[in-house]
């Protein structure tokens, strides 16, 4: 069996802005990311099954004006690229960065252009 045929389960937290808005939080969260801190590209990040980390980001954004949701992520591995836990997965992208062709770009830029 490949170490890429499993599913992914982990307790994720997203820091948010608070707006008063908790119903809205829990019904149409997560929220996307495209702002300049989006250092990876366009998506929703989350802290994986740390909210120390969670409430770290939230104080250092939105100091007394912030909220946590928390959510439960499941997701098969052929679908994300684990670049902090998983040597394989470093070399992979490593691998991809060389090949493109594309030096000097951001890591959030080439990961936008691999999704294309």
């Amino acid at each position: 069996m490949s170490i890429y045929n499993f599913t992914f389960r982990t307790i994720v937290h997203q820091t948010l802005k608070d707006k008063n808005n908790p119903d809205e939080v829990e019904t149409d969260g997560p929220f996307p990311d495209n702002s300049k801190t989006a250092y990876l590209g366009f998506g929703c990040y989350f802290w994986d099954n740390n909210i120390g980390l969670a409430h770290w980001w939230g104080g250092k954004r939105n100091p007394n004006n912030y909220m946590i949701a928390e959510g439960h992520l499941q997701i098969d591995k052929h679908f994300f690229l684990d670049l902090v836990g998983s040597r394989e997965d470093q070399i992979l992208f490593k691998n991809l960065i060389e090949s493109s062709g594309w030096k000097n770009l951001t890591i959030g830029t080439l990961i936008e252009r691999f999704k294309k």
